[in-house]
């Protein structure tokens, strides 16, 4: 398998499947509401949604660098995370 097919792999399992943490996102956070995944607390000034952010941002810029881009970063670090109110998100 080339390093390409391999972060491939990675992603999907970290993502869907079995992976190094015994754990995967989708099954985490398969079960929680818009209000948790907003929800700050004092253990963190980060929210489940700004992380979930911060892992797309980084697997975008994998995505560019492994088409030969080089993706500016800007000083957000993929944590300038907008969250939509929740009207937008429910049907």
């Amino acid at each position: 398998m080339n390093l390409t097919d391999n972060i491939a792999q990675h992603i999907i399992d970290v993502h869907a499947g079995i992976n190094w943490t015994d754990v995967n996102i989708k099954n985490t956070v398969q079960n929680i509401t818009y209000s948790e995944a907003s929800t700050h607390t004092d253990a963190s000034a980060n929210s489940i949604a700004a992380l979930l952010h911060h892992i797309t941002f980084y697997n975008e810029v994998v995505l560019k660098r492994i088409n030969g881009n080089d993706p500016a970063i800007n000083a957000a670090n993929g944590f300038d995370v907008n969250l939509p109110a929740k009207s937008l998100l429910t049907p």
